[in-house]
């Protein structure tokens, strides 16, 4: 699981705040990814929520005449999930 935040054209790690401009890069075996992006292994749901939490309190926020707590920005949240045969012992 990872989560992000594009904020002026800029993409922000919202589990790792010391990562603020990571790059989009294409790769012919993974596809799209967001380069240097921190990514969790999640084995429960609580363990979900607490990352989600996590990020929100780290995402932009300001203030305007219409909204007490405004967001300009996009947030990302990216789960892989991986099924594991257990009978067979397979992914």
């Amino acid at each position: 699981m990872s989560i992000v935040e594009i904020y002026n054209e800029r993409i922000k790690d919202l589990l790792d705040v010391s990562k603020d401009d990571l790059k989009i890069v294409k790769s012919k075996i993974t596809g799209t990814i967001i380069q240097n992006v921190t990514e969790y292994l999640c084995q429960t749901e609580e363990e979900v929520f607490e990352l989600i939490d996590i990020g929100n309190k780290n995402r932009a926020i300001g203030c305007n005449k219409m909204n007490d707590k405004s967001s300009r920005s996009h947030t990302i949240l990216t789960l892989t999930l991986v099924m594991t045969n257990i009978k067979e012992g397979t992914s």
